[in-house]
């Protein structure tokens, strides 16, 4: 339609520079695929094939609605002035527009109308947000897992994504690879940015911690990574001066001696390096509290790390006395869990127990066969079946809390099974499961690790409980004396 008309329009700059005589010839090339020339009693007639075709066009925009002679089929008198006249006519323009369209298919015609344009360009978006996904779809693919190895290429395909355009060449030239940066941040080039960052506002942190600071607490967590490196993670909370509450992080240190001592060695030095030590001489001799795990090396009276941070750092040169108050919280839930994995190791019976159920666990673990065949028998014969956890032993109250009520919840399934198997292996823990005493002991295990397992949130009702009951007696008082 676009090109038709713009023919047209450059034809009527033409013919505004014509003669009548000498350029006749000259208008009907140029027009002869619009108007049809006619000739009666020796007279020169032209009319328009467009507008013949859409006369309800030429009436709705015509002077006075009325159809010119030129665009019906009886025609006008050839003149140039006529044929210019026309041309430049908004119902000639219409009428054009509305025979390329009719000259289209239907897509086609759909698309030129301005619906079809808004659907057209959101599913050009659409299209272009899909096949930038199928990038990363396609390379995590390829390299099967999101790791250190998969990251370079992950950089890449975000570059090729980010320019690509749906119905266009996505072959990358040298010239546009040129173009991309495909730059990205490796783990040693990641650790000097961190590293330039806290220089940076590591100043303006030490002034706010030494002048704003209300209140602080230290915590500490000891982990281990991958490279079997023994780390401890320092976390500073503090409370500012107008009741604001920020978490820090310190750093990590290695810890290199064995026992507390190379604890409070490793939180001494993951302070220094990253805040001095000014600002760590201000922070251990005026924090409110210290949170540690429950382990034995953090709260032993005598060389444990409280008592070891506590004599160094919190008695004065004075009267040997703490310079402000010193509270130590270990938390409780970790604890039951080290007096559990304690309790799972000496006690005998206990011990002998859980290595046949973890063993159970393994049974099924080590073949994806015999867990098929548990669940089509559980299903078959109507019974409840859980899966069985595997042997983690890091959680360990977590697991075998969640091993023994796997095992009560699917001990009918379990028994159908052991009894039908052909394995020998299967007869012993058929025997196991069936013994009254294993079975019994079995329910109290459980009893036992409900409230080991739910720990926390027992200790929190207690708590929220006590402060209602706190609550309640003061009304009571208050009514009481009101009543006196």
């Amino acid at each position: 339609m676009q090109n038709d008309s713009s023919n047209n329009k450059s034809s009527n700059n033409d013919l505004n520079n014509i003669s009548t005589q000498s350029h006749c010839n000259e208008i009907n090339s140029i027009s002869k695929n619009i108007f049809s020339h006619m000739h009666r009693n020796g007279k020169h007639y032209i009319s328009c094939k467009c507008c013949i075709k859409f006369p309800e066009l030429v009436k709705l925009y015509s002077r006075r609605s009325k159809i010119p002679n030129i665009a019906d089929e009886s025609g006008a008198l050839f003149r140039v002035e006529t044929v210019n006249h026309h041309i430049n006519q908004q119902y000639h323009n219409e009428c054009l527009k509305a025979m390329r369209l009719a000259s289209l298919s239907s897509a086609s015609a759909f698309q030129e109308s301005q619906i079809g344009t808004s659907l057209i360009k959101s599913k050009q978006q659409l299209a272009n947000k899909i096949g930038s996904l199928m990038y990363f779809v396609y390379g995590d693919a390829k390299k099967l897992t999101l790791s250190a190895f998969s990251y370079p290429m992950r950089v890449v395909v975000s570059r090729v994504s980010n320019n690509f355009e749906y119905n266009k060449s996505s072959n990358i030239t040298n010239d546009a690879a040129q173009d991309m940066d495909f730059q990205y941040l490796t783990p040693a080039s990641h650790k000097d940015i961190l590293e330039c960052i806290i220089l940076s506002h590591r100043e303006t942190f030490i002034e706010t911690l030494l002048t704003k600071s209300l209140a602080m607490s230290l915590r500490c967590d000891g982990s281990v990574d991958r490279s079997q490196i023994d780390k401890i993670y320092v976390l500073l909370k503090v409370v500012s001066k107008n009741g604001e509450t920020n978490q820090y992080f310190l750093g990590a240190g290695q810890v290199i001696k064995r026992g507390a001592l190379g604890v409070l060695q490793a939180i001494e030095s993951a302070s220094l390096s990253t805040i001095g030590e000014k600002a760590t001489d201000f922070v251990f001799k005026n924090i409110s509290s210290i949170v540690t795990d429950g382990a034995t090396v953090n709260s032993g009276e005598k060389g444990g790390l409280w008592t070891l941070f506590e004599n160094k750092w919190r008695k004065t040169s004075d009267n040997n006395t703490p310079s402000i108050p010193f509270i130590k919280i270990w938390c409780a839930v970790h604890r039951s869990n080290l007096a559990w994995k304690d309790a799972s190791s000496i006690i005998p019976e206990v011990q002998h127990f859980l290595e046949k159920l973890s063993g159970l666990s393994s049974f099924f673990h080590t073949s994806a066969l015999r867990t098929r065949e548990l669940e089509d028998i559980a299903k078959k014969n109507n019974c409840a079946l859980l899966r069985l956890p595997k042997v983690f032993k890091i959680r360990w109250t977590e697991f075998t809390a969640s091993l023994l009520n796997s095992v009560l919840t699917s001990w009918n399934a379990l028994i159908l099974y052991m009894d039908t198997s052909v394995e020998t292996e299967a007869k012993g823990y058929s025997q196991f499961l069936k013994n009254e005493y294993e079975l019994k002991f079995l329910a109290f295990m459980a009893d036992v690790l409900t409230v080991f397992s739910r720990y926390q949130i027992i200790i929190n009702t207690i708590l929220k409980n006590r402060e209602k009951q706190k609550k309640s007696d003061r009304k009571m008082r208050h009514f009481t004396q009101n009543q006196l």
